[in-house]
């Protein structure tokens, strides 16, 4: 009989579970070289570009010098 330790070679770590999970990941670059990384697991690339971009963008990028902000799924 077959237990759960039969199973482990087919154990995910935390990278590969959010992978399956889904979501999308946003990275903030500033022109000083510092980089902040937003998560939600809820939003799709696209949502959270928007979101992003329209809570850090305008004033923000000229206080601030944000330089770019790119979002994976």
């Amino acid at each position: 009989m077959k237990t759960m330790n039969d199973f482990s070679a087919f154990r995910l770590n935390k990278n590969q579970m959010g992978a399956m999970k889904g979501g999308a990941k946003c990275t903030l670059t500033y022109d000083n070289g510092y980089k902040v990384t937003l998560t939600n697991d809820e939003m799709t690339k696209g949502e959270a570009a928007a979101a992003v971009s329209g809570m850090y963008g305008g004033q923000f990028n000229e206080y601030f010098g944000l330089q770019e902000i790119e979002c994976t799924d």
